[in-house]
């Protein structure tokens, strides 16, 4: 499954570079792209079959999900990265909309991200 996921990721957001694979496509024989927030990503789609679903959502929650493990949102207070996410309350929970996740406000097809007490601002 993770194979085949891995392929529609790279699918899904090749537009976004220039047409060509992103750095993550070797994630299956390179360690330190397994450990990229992107291919995190990749396994928690595989997982909850983000892939199978309509429209735009699949890459969205994609989307969502490598920034959530790209910029730590997965590390807790015992790990000893200083970034730690305070609050990730809803993050990566498929029973919810995206929308209702801790810092996500969506305005029809638009996402606003606001995260300041997490420490990530921009």
């Amino acid at each position: 499954a993770i194979k085949a996921s891995l392929g529609t990721s790279i699918e899904l957001v090749k537009d976004a570079y220039g047409g060509q694979a992103p750095p993550w496509k070797d994630a299956e024989t390179n360690k330190k792209m397994r450990e990229s927030g992107q291919f995190k990503a990749v396994k928690w789609c595989a997982e909850n079959n983000i892939f199978e679903l309509e429209g735009t959502l699949p890459l969205t929650l994609f989307s969502l999900a490598s920034f959530f493990y790209g910029s730590g949102g997965d590390l807790t207070l015992y790990d000893a990265d200083s970034y730690v996410w305070i609050d990730s309350e809803g993050w990566l929970d498929i029973k919810k909309s995206h929308c209702a996740w801790s810092g996500i406000k969506c305005f029809g097809g638009d996402i606003e991200i606001s995260l300041y007490n997490n420490k990530l601002q921009g």
